[in-house]
């Protein structure tokens, strides 16, 4: 419970309603953060998992630094990219806004997004889940 209300903190610290959000996610992002909250993403606690996603895609917001930073964290991308499956559990559209939000604000991102092993079928599956065979 406490991991997961950490987590929570940092994403409310850098939610657009939080009048610092900007300076708060500056300082979310340059005191390793990023780090801790993708090694939440192996846990098995699926509120834990939420409330990291959460708090990435909220500290991923608009900031383009950030955004970089979870694009270069080692093993995050594919952590993202295993959570987007439907048998990794309830997050993955949690995952896909993560992943959205870095692929919307930092360019420089994008090829290593693009490039992680497993994302675009993740996120093809996740855009045609339920939906006829387009074959």
């Amino acid at each position: 419970r406490v991991v997961a209300s950490a987590a929570e903190y940092l994403f409310e610290k850098s939610h657009s309603s939080n009048p610092r959000s900007e300076q708060n996610k500056i300082q979310i992002g340059r005191d390793g953060a990023i780090l801790a909250l993708a090694n939440l993403l192996d846990r098995s606690d699926e509120n834990i998992r939420y409330q990291a996603l959460s708090a990435l895609s909220e500290i991923a917001f608009r900031d383009s630094w950030n955004c970089n930073a979870i694009a270069l964290c080692p093993g995050l991308l594919a952590k993202l990219a295993e959570l987007l499956h439907p048998n990794a559990g309830e997050t993955q559209e949690d995952a896909a806004l993560v992943i959205n939000n870095c692929a919307a604000f930092c360019e420089e991102a994008v090829p290593r997004i693009v490039a992680a092993p497993g994302m675009i079928e993740g996120l093809t599956g996740l855009a045609t889940a339920g939906q006829p065979s387009t074959r």
